[in-house]
């Protein structure tokens, strides 16, 4: 039985999501119980980057807007300037890449690409939203030596996992995605 449910595309992609809404979910209250700011480690990109590798471009998004949410619903964090900037991170950090990677490129490429331009966005948004004095503390909140070990992580485990995809062997197929 088990088998006949991971076989269909949607069943896959609806215990991905639960799993990784568990994940976003749990962080918070893991760090608080550890004392170690996991949140640091961007739990939600490698969620996303997970959800880009194993399921549809449409579920993609969905999570980009969903995590964030959730998380605020569940936890109060992010508070909603910082949730609507981080969905906006997420989105253009799914966009960018498939568009990155529609183009033929390798997924490290691709992913170290798109995230350098979504953080990019985020940094600009949130220097915006500190001047007009709708958000508060420092620019840069998160060690730059965590967000770096995370990209490296998420470009070489993605490349290797990409590569291994039997649609994603030619840049063509990049484009063909199975929307489930």
């Amino acid at each position: 039985m088990t088998t006949d449910i991971m076989a269909r595309p949607q069943a896959r992609t609806v215990l991905l999501d639960v799993l990784l809404f568990g994940i976003v979910g749990t962080i918070p209250a893991l760090s608080h119980l550890f004392a170690v700011p996991l949140y640091e480690f961007e739990p939600m990109r490698v969620s996303l980057f997970a959800a880009v590798l194993m399921s549809g471009r449409r579920n993609s998004y969905v999570l980009a807007v969903g995590m964030p949410l959730f998380a605020a619903l569940a936890t109060g964090h992010p508070m909603p300037p910082k949730m609507f900037l981080i969905q906006f991170e997420l989105l253009a950090n799914v966009w960018i890449l498939r568009q990155v990677l529609a183009r033929g490129r390798g997924f490290a490429p691709a992913a170290i690409l798109s995230v350098v331009l979504a953080k990019s966005l985020y940094y600009c948004g949130k220097f915006l939203l500190l001047k007009l004095g709708w958000m508060s503390g420092p620019l840069l909140a998160t060690d730059w030596t965590h967000q770096l070990a995370v990209l490296a992580l998420l470009a070489g485990i993605g490349h290797v996992v990409w590569k291994r995809r039997p649609d994603q062997r030619t840049p063509a197929n990049a484009s063909r995605e199975n929307d489930a």
